[in-house]
């Protein structure tokens, strides 16, 4: 034991001297919401709140699940299933106990032998988790976020090394998200179907979208990006979380029958878990109750309009500052360069002092966070700003105003003959 906790308590030293050591927060209850990703505010929403606690007190099943999917008869589970197959024009839906498990879930069964796996370099952790589990964990390959020259130099050259996969014998998974968490720029989605039916002519090119952070904020009733774009008959899996937007917990894949068949045979996440509880799926049903009312449009319009302002009012500020010590990711600095000319509520923040940015804005009453590497890669530091559909219009001021008084602090003193001379 003595050995193992000198291991452990080496590895925790070392990431603490690197300044990586990651904590569980506590004592920030008190402060305003700009970290969370309760992008629609529903989390503290009176009348979900209400349709939520009145649908528990005339629910038969209440507490638990009692098991597996594969185990137990769940009515409740399988309604759902079924109304968010309507809902998102999918044939088939699968639920999964979390993003991170319908993720892992499908990339280490789904891909066979022979396959291969592209992702964008900026995929999600439990991407990178399911493909360390398949049966094609040798034949993954990143390419450059966002590029589609990098996109297609990766499947050119998989298609120049592999005649199994040019025959179409074998396919090839791209995995995107369609709003990055960690840079709140969104995938060229339309351009990447294209791509991929273009190279792949035997319809063995597989792309699955990770909606996780678009889902009730984009498209018709918040249906997400893929449907926006009306190609949801060219995806092959979309996965939607509930435990952002919708302030509930869980997740699904839509996809084809056949696959669904297969990650309810395969997928270990799903098969080896007990399944939501009964609560968590009245939750997900008042929520999409929500998204299909005038109050979720009334919500993500309202944010839409907040984060338009925020970020027009950021770029003016930064245009005029040549501090060197905030910036915006490319696709946040000019406006209009996102694309389908959509806002984003994820604002990132580079810097390279990002802890002490975070702490500033704390002592001000602000509630966010610094990412640091290993969650995102060295060199891009930031501190992560979400806004939300609930955030007071001068919140959101205070907080711009917050940040531009750490970096204008942060400029160095003038020399004092200089002071003198001015």
């Amino acid at each position: 034991m003595r050995e193992l906790e000198e291991k452990i308590n080496g590895a925790l030293k070392s990431r603490e001297q690197r300044g990586i050591w990651r904590r569980v927060p506590s004592g920030t209850g008190s402060l305003i919401d700009f970290c969370s990703n309760d992008y629609l505010s529903l989390a503290s929403n009176s009348q979900l709140r209400a349709n939520f606690l009145k649908q528990l007190t005339n629910s038969e099943h209440i507490l638990g699940s009692g098991g597996s999917r594969l185990l137990v008869d769940m009515p409740p589970h399988s309604a759902l299933e079924s109304r968010l197959a309507t809902f998102f024009s999918a044939p088939t839906a699968l639920l999964f106990n979390s993003g991170f498990d319908a993720n892992a879930g499908f990339f280490s069964a789904v891909p066979q032998h022979g396959d291969v796996i592209i992702y964008d370099e900026y995929i999600h952790a439990s991407v990178h988790d399911g493909m360390r589990s398949s049966r094609a964990r040798s034949s993954t390959f990143a390419f450059e976020h966002n590029s589609l020259v990098s996109l297609e130099d990766c499947l050119q050259k998989v298609i120049e090394d592999r005649p199994e996969i040019s025959t179409g014998k074998n396919s090839v998974f791209v995995a995107i998200e369609a709003l990055y968490s960690m840079d709140g720029d969104f995938a060229p989605l339309r351009e990447i179907v294209d791509l991929l039916e273009k190279i792949l002519l035997h319809g063995n090119g597989h792309l699955v979208v990770d909606e996780a952070h678009s889902t009730g904020l984009y498209g018709k009733q918040g249906r997400g990006i893929v449907s926006m774009l009306g190609i949801e008959d060219r995806v092959t899996a979309r996965l939607h979380t509930f435990g952002k937007a919708l302030a509930g917990s869980g997740a699904v894949i839509l996809t084809t029958r056949p696959i669904r068949e297969y990650l309810v045979n395969y997928a270990r996440p799903l098969i080896y878990t007990t399944a939501l509880s009964h609560s968590s799926i009245i939750n997900a049903n008042c929520s999409f109750d929500v998204l299909e009312s005038d109050l979720g449009i009334q919500l993500s319009e309202r944010l839409i309009r907040s984060c338009t302002k925020f970020l027009h009012s950021l770029r003016t500020y930064l245009h005029s500052s040549s501090s060197g010590l905030l910036f915006l990711p490319e696709t946040l600095w000019i406006p209009g360069t996102s694309d389908y000319g959509l806002v984003s509520p994820i604002i990132p923040l580079l810097t390279p002092h990002p802890r002490p940015l975070a702490a500033y804005l704390q002592k001000l009453g602000f509630l966010t966070r610094p990412i640091t590497h290993p969650t995102v890669p060295k060199g891009l530091d930031r501190v992560r700003i979400c806004l939300h559909a609930e955030n007071a219009l001068e919140d959101v001021d205070g907080l711009l105003a917050g940040i531009i008084a750490w970096a204008e602090s942060q400029r160095p003193a003038k020399p004092a003959r200089l002071l003198a001379k001015l």
